[in-house]
């Protein structure tokens, strides 16, 4: 057989399942070690096992799920080199993206940027998911005003993967909110046009980040 017997209808419903799961993963109301088994997850979504299955194996594939010895599968604990991958490749990527925007000291670059960075002076207690999009438009918005398309699909590339949700999952607490969301001195020197000082804070704040989610996966 040249196909296999996954309709086209079950392949949308599968690619519905796995985001269903990723938000359930990225929200916390899955936690790593926590169980999925195909049978119960199908019967709660009112589906069939087949788009369960291609959705589980899926993440299977990306590494979030991992088999279990009982037939099942569970939600892979996030490792301490997977933490500093993502955040070294951020320092890299963000880091420059800050001291390039300084280097031109452009208004309307700056503009746009503050308007990103003001709504984070409005966040109160937010969702996971919502924190998680205001934190990425935030930081999405320094490599947008580089006008650098590579530079900003190697950013979406790396915020818009599941390991970047999960770890960000992985340390969701208020105790954690306030150094998560200090950006304010990376704005400073944007618009003071310092471009060392700039990448500096920016690279500072994503070290930062750094130590805190390696302290929440111990």
């Amino acid at each position: 057989m040249i196909f296999d017997q996954t309709t086209v209808s079950d392949l949308r419903l599968a690619d519905d399942i796995y985001q269903q799961i990723l938000v359930a993963i990225s929200e916390g109301k899955l936690e790593p070690g926590d169980r999925l088994v195909q049978e119960k997850v199908a019967t709660e979504m009112n589906v069939s096992r087949t788009p369960v299955r291609e959705a589980i194996l899926r993440l299977e594939q990306e590494g979030i799920l991992v088999k279990t010895e009982r037939k099942g599968f569970s939600v892979r604990k996030v490792s301490a080199k997977e933490v500093r991958d993502v955040f070294g490749a951020r320092e890299a990527i963000e880091g420059y993206a800050a001291y390039q925007v300084a280097i031109e000291k452009d208004p309307a670059q700056i503009a746009e940027i503050t308007k990103a960075f003001e709504v984070e002076a409005l966040e109160a207690d937010f969702d996971l998911k919502t924190d998680f999009d205001l934190n990425r438009s935030l930081h999405r918005s320094v490599v947008v005003q580089t006008g650098n398309q590579m530079l900003l699909n190697m950013f979406d590339s790396i915020w818009n993967s599941p390991a970047a949700m999960r770890i960000f999952a992985a340390t969701h607490s208020l105790s954690f909110k306030p150094l998560l969301t200090d950006h304010s001195p990376i704005l400073e020197q944007i618009i003071n046009g310092t471009p060392e000082a700039a990448q500096a804070a920016a690279i500072d704040h994503i070290r930062d980040g750094l130590e805190i989610h390696i302290e929440s996966i111990k």
